[in-house]
């Protein structure tokens, strides 16, 4: 199953997950699968609950944000309309609330951006 990440304002298309490019990260900064079941750990709970944690190569025009603010911090906003979907901070460093992880420094909130599971029956998904 793969994710597809949308822009809650304009449903323009930000991120496409494939069998072969893995965009979306757990809390620790792991691969995750589009399907995670909750292990029962605060991370799942809290952390995930909130935001689409992503690696920082996860779309070119992430990249090139995060390379125009040198590495440093800033905001993600669709490239479409400009709605404000995320953020970016490589300074600051948060833990995850297990506190045994850094979190990863991109993010889209999830409230600004819509998902859906590709690849699979998603009725079949919602059951499990």
């Amino acid at each position: 199953m793969a994710v597809v990440l949308q822009c809650g304002k304009c449903r323009h298309e930000l991120i496409r997950e494939t069998p072969t490019h893995s965009a979306v990260l757990t809390a620790h900064g792991e691969e995750s699968q589009a399907d995670p079941k909750p292990d029962g750990s605060k991370c799942s709970d809290v952390c995930q609950s909130s935001h689409w944690f992503l690696k920082d190569t996860a779309a070119p025009w992430i990249s090139d944000l995060i390379s125009k603010a040198e590495w440093t911090k800033g905001k993600l906003n669709c490239p479409n309309c400009d709605a404000r979907i995320g953020s970016f901070d490589f300074v600051s460093t948060s833990k995850c609330a297990c506190r045994s992880h850094v979190l990863p420094a991109v993010h889209f909130v999830k409230s600004k951006v819509d998902s859906k599971l590709q690849g699979t029956d998603l009725l079949a998904a919602l059951k499990k």
